[in-house]
């Protein structure tokens, strides 16, 4: 390995500390650079008021009295906590929203079950706007593509892969969005990122579900917080 990093002419790395990574292994520091990371040059996300209103409608939320928390690219192991962060949240605020993404959309089947196995109804997003009327404090994204936007609508949102040991997914998607965000404490795949918001004063790492309630219950008390971190973020 070290003598293909050796023959390269230029290396880029997404940051400081990867730099400083390869350079420990003996590069010569002229051909480090530091580049930045790519996910900052995508496209902005950009979600009409109207896009944000249709989802919405289609699933039941009424977009003035709910506090809708969308939890994304979950992992096995992070459903179970959050089934337990909904409970908590529900028996406080009947009002509490979750909309939960899995990473794989083909599991919601089986975190349905699981949820449904703890007495809570959940509805999946393939089955919405069919059964409207039929209102689920939990719908569970089954498609793919439409995270982002799903985003649009939250008060605050959760970035999953980070309370198991998987790295962390992309915060970044709700961030431009000026939503709150919500991680783990493993966001080894997103460590100069996940600075950034925390720094800024836009996210916040929490290190268990009873620490992911605590937060919520103060985000739903304070929409001022949730304005301010958000728009932190947004900056």
């Amino acid at each position: 390995m070290q003598n293909v990093l050796f023959r390269a002419v230029c290396l880029l790395t997404q940051g400081e500390h990867d730099r400083r990574r390869f350079r420990r292994l003996g590069l010569d520091e002229s051909k480090v650079v530091a580049a930045g990371n790519i996910k900052f040059d995508q496209p902005a996300i950009i979600v009409e008021k109207d896009e944000i209103e249709q989802i919405a409608g289609d699933f039941g939320i009424d977009l003035n009295t709910d506090f809708v928390f969308v939890a994304g690219s979950t992992h096995e192991g992070e459903e179970k906590i959050l089934a337990q962060v909904f409970r908590e949240m529900i028996s406080d605020n009947g009002n509490f929203i979750m909309i939960l993404a899995p990473r794989d959309p083909a599991r919601c089947s089986l975190i349905r079950a699981d949820f449904e196995n703890l007495g809570i109804k959940a509805r999946l997003m393939s089955q919405t706007p069919a059964n409207y009327g039929q209102r689920s404090n939990v719908i569970l994204v089954d498609s793919m593509g439409v995270l982002a936007k799903i985003y649009g609508l939250c008060n605050a949102a959760f970035t999953g892969g980070s309370l198991v040991n998987r790295g962390g997914h992309n915060p970044l998607e709700p961030a431009a969005l000026a939503k709150p965000v919500l991680f783990g404490p493993d966001m080894s795949d997103f460590a100069e990122i996940r600075e950034l918001l925390v720094n800024n004063g836009g996210a916040k790492t929490i290190k268990s579900g009873c620490q992911l309630a605590k937060e919520l219950k103060f985000l739903v008390r304070s929409s001022r917080t949730q304005h301010e971190m958000g728009l932190r973020n947004f900056k």
